[in-house]
């Protein structure tokens, strides 16, 4: 498929229907320390060994060059990524509203993914300040602007969240609720399994059944396929 963007590992292709889609805004969302930033490093990663630069807008602190190395060791392919550590949802907002379409023009052609890890790290922060319309607003605003990104340059756009249990209900909950999930094409969740063992199941997608699910282990390499159960259509 030409309007995809190939992983590193195939078992992650073939459970993404090809490859990370290019055009839409994919969705990784779970708990801490479920793999998130694993996966989007993987997509970092993906873009670079495509010969494109990767935009990763970095509102939690966790881009590590040490453990991006670890992924690809190949140094020099670092000044290839565009890093942005906005420090406010104000910075996040005006990062992506004004200073990625401003990027993306400049490259033309050479940005191969963006990333934006993650959406709602900041915005969770000014809910607790009672500005919710202004923030939900601004919040729609940043995911359409993904949206045109994604669609006007042809490349994958992708978003991570948390999570949170509403107190009247057992379900895990996205933060930013409709707003991130009417906005993104696919949404893909992760769950911590076992020691190691990651479960990535497909809530959302295009094309490819809602329920579909990998288990994948974080190691030195990144994000790969368990051993285990590489590939199901069951829950």
């Amino acid at each position: 498929m030409k309007n995809v963007l190939k992983l590193r590992w195939e078992q992650l292709n073939n459970f993404l229907g090809g490859g990370l889609e290019k055009g839409i805004i994919t969705n990784v969302y779970g708990v801490a320390g479920a793999g998130k930033t694993n996966f989007a490093l993987e997509t970092v990663i993906a873009a670079l060994l495509d010969d494109k630069k990767a935009i990763f807008v970095d509102t939690e602190r966790n881009f590590s060059p040490e453990r991006f190395l670890q992924m690809h060791p190949k140094e020099e392919d670092l000044e290839r990524v565009i890093i942005f550590e906005p420090f406010s949802f104000q910075e996040q907002h005006e990062v992506i509203t004004k200073k990625l379409p401003l990027i993306l023009e400049e490259e033309k052609s050479k940005i191969g993914v963006v990333v934006v890890d993650s959406m709602v790290s900041l915005y969770r922060l000014e809910m607790k300040h009672e500005k919710a319309q202004e923030i939900n607003a601004m919040l729609s605003e940043q995911f359409v602007m993904l949206a045109k990104i994604a669609k006007h340059h042809s490349i994958p756009v992708l978003v991570t969240c948390q999570v949170y249990t509403p107190f009247d209900s057992d379900e895990l909950e996205i933060v930013g609720r409709d707003i991130p999930k009417y906005s993104s094409k696919c949404m893909i969740l992760l769950e911590k399994k076992d020691y190691g063992i990651r479960k990535a199941t497909l809530i959302k997608h295009r094309y490819m059944p809602e329920g579909t699910n990998i288990e994948l282990k974080i190691t030195n390499k990144g994000l790969e396929p368990s051993e285990s159960r590489k590939f199901s259509i069951f829950k």
